[in-house]
């Protein structure tokens, strides 16, 4: 977490700030959170090589997201995250799937669908 300078903040407290900007400023809170997925797309570039030997993780990653479920796979070409508990409001969901899509369009994948609704947050994509 210290590599990637992240900071432990409550899901709610982060939920309601995203919430609050989101109702402000649309596109700031886009264009953050996908700046956000490119910066982790780029650390995986330089400490892993490529998504799938970063994917490894996730098992790790997973008890430390405040997350119901928490399923990432990413095999011969193919990504797919599916999570539960991801957000309490659908402004937090999208947030979170704007920085997927971001960190996989750095990572040459293509975007096929992305499925959003308060609390879960499915994505698919392929690489290019």
């Amino acid at each position: 977490m210290t590599e990637v300078e992240s900071v432990p903040v409550p899901g709610r407290v982060l939920d309601r700030v995203i919430v609050e900007m989101y109702m402000e400023n649309p596109d700031a809170v886009t264009l953050a959170w996908c700046d956000a997925g490119k910066m982790l797309a780029a650390y995986i570039k330089a400490v892993f090589g490529d998504l799938e030997k970063a994917v490894e993780l996730a098992p790790y990653v997973a008890r430390m997201v405040p997350a119901k479920r928490f399923e990432v796979k990413a095999k011969d070409g193919e990504f797919t995250m599916d999570t539960i508990g991801v957000g309490y409001s659908l402004e937090s969901v999208q947030a979170t799937g704007k920085a997927v899509q971001c960190l996989l369009e750095e990572l040459n994948y293509e975007v096929e669908e992305i499925i959003t609704a308060p609390g879960i947050l499915r994505v698919k994509a392929v690489e290019k």
